[in-house]
């Protein structure tokens, strides 16, 4: 019995498929052969020719964007391109109005940077504060600039050292300048306070 119900099921199916071929519209060359499924009915060469002088009219260079993609699409042949010269023209103009707006959205800005306050603990109340920044700011790092600095009280006599830095993303680890803090002769610990993107 359940073989029976497999079969009428898959009959089914099958019966399903062969309705929804029978009414799905007739599929036409649109972009490029390599599209074309096999089952497609075969254009005749005038069609064929027509359609790729509309897509040419209608400024679909084929070649151009081949080029800009920097891939060569032999299997398919060059269809919409006039000439090599012609198409790489094309393809460098592409690619100059690309990093024009590139370059329009970024609005020239710099690299991305960010403002970071640390706190820097002494080990007690004798801490040289002093020495601690003088330490600090001896710390040199490409894309790294210190900033203001001011003692904050913590309580019981106990001080930190709250000092701000800018820091360029690319080129400075927070975790590297915390680590390098650290190991400052006096320092207990480090904290990031806050880090805000400029």
């Amino acid at each position: 019995m359940a073989r029976i119900l497999m079969v009428v099921a898959a009959m089914c199916m099958l019966g399903a498929l062969g309705a929804a071929e029978a009414l799905a519209p007739p599929l036409t060359l649109t972009s490029s052969p390599s599209l074309l499924a096999p089952r497609l009915l075969p254009l005749s060469s005038d069609s064929l020719l027509s359609a790729l002088e509309q897509a040419k009219h209608a400024g679909f260079n084929h070649g151009a964007i081949l080029a800009l993609r920097g891939g060569n699409d032999d299997e398919d042949g060059d269809l919409f391109a006039d000439g090599d010269e012609e198409t790489t023209a094309a393809a460098e103009e592409l690619k100059k109005k690309a990093e024009a707006a590139k370059a329009k959205s970024s609005g020239g800005r710099g690299p991305a940077k960010t403002a970071v306050v640390i706190d820097v603990k002494g080990l007690d109340e004798n801490t040289d504060f002093q020495e601690v920044e003088k330490s600090a700011r001896e710390i040199k790092m490409e894309g790294l600039l210190w900033g203001e600095s001011h003692l904050v009280s913590i309580g019981y006599g106990l001080q930190k050292l709250r000092i701000t830095v800018v820091v360029e993303d690319d080129k400075v680890s927070i975790d590297d300048l915390e680590e390098t803090l650290g190991e400052i002769s006096g320092v207990q610990s480090v904290d990031i306070v806050s880090m805000n993107k400029i």
